[in-house]
């Protein structure tokens, strides 16, 4: 499924819920794990792309070091949170790039 993204400094969240909305599944930010790395749901995203939600969604964590999504698959719910705090729940990051 492509979508089409014109984000121009857009929050963080606003991004991940345009994309949730897009493919029809519900993304939550786990914003406490965000701030033990430095990062804010309010971080401003600028991108212009079309293409897969999973590479929208590496051009925007790739500028993050340690940025990650789990998927619920039970849920049905994408969860964006780091490296750190997935590997201390026992979660295992889903892999957005090629």
């Amino acid at each position: 499924m492509s979508i089409e993204v014109d984000f121009r400094r857009t929050p963080l969240q606003e991004a991940v819920n345009f994309i949730g909305e897009e493919i029809q599944v519900p993304f939550d930010i786990d914003g406490d794990a965000l701030k033990l790395s430095g990062f804010t749901k309010n971080m401003a995203q600028t991108l212009t792309k079309a293409g897969t939600a999973k590479a929208v969604l590496h051009d925007i964590m790739k500028r993050y070091k340690g940025m990650v999504i789990v998927v619920d698959e039970e849920k049905k719910r994408i969860t964006l949170m780091t490296q750190p705090v997935a590997e201390t729940k026992g979660l295992k990051p889903f892999p957005v790039s090629d």
